[in-house]
């Protein structure tokens, strides 16, 4: 079993797992973000997304479709995204979480995130937190 990670501009495909994924989401507007794409022997199995708000860049999506998950491949996205912000300049990147969603929490959390702030969506009164990631540089 090969897993590859890379850079992708195939809007199309990340919307068709995005799909997979989160199927009762509003879905999301990829265009104007980072993306990548991960596959298990050339098959696609997720992916995850960046953009800018208010300046610093934030995981917009993370999905992972179900026969792929126990693979690790949310810690390796997280990692992947931290890795592209800082090789950008940026010293921060924050995402966000379902309260409910343990498993994405723990793997954020393995990936050096820490939750900072819950809130409560008013459209579907579900809870989530926000985690940021502080970056540094390498030595």
């Amino acid at each position: 079993m090969r897993i590859t990670i890379r850079q992708t501009e195939d809007v199309e495909e990340i919307k068709k797992l995005d799909l997979a994924c989160f199927p009762t989401d509003q879905r999301e507007d990829f265009s104007d973000q980072e993306m990548w794409l991960a596959t298990v022997d050339d098959e696609p199995v997720g992916f995850t997304a960046y953009k800018l708000e208010g300046g610093v860049p934030t995981i917009t999506r993370m999905g992972v479709v179900p026969q792929a998950r126990g693979m690790r491949l949310q810690v390796r996205f997280a990692h992947v995204a931290a890795q592209a912000a800082r090789r950008a300049g940026f010293a921060l990147i924050k995402t966000y979480v379902r309260a409910d969603n343990l498993a994405s929490l723990r793997n954020l959390i393995r990936a050096g995130f820490v939750p900072v702030k819950t809130w409560v969506e008013e459209t579907s009164a579900a809870w989530f937190i926000n985690l940021e990631k502080v970056l540094t540089k390498k030595a």
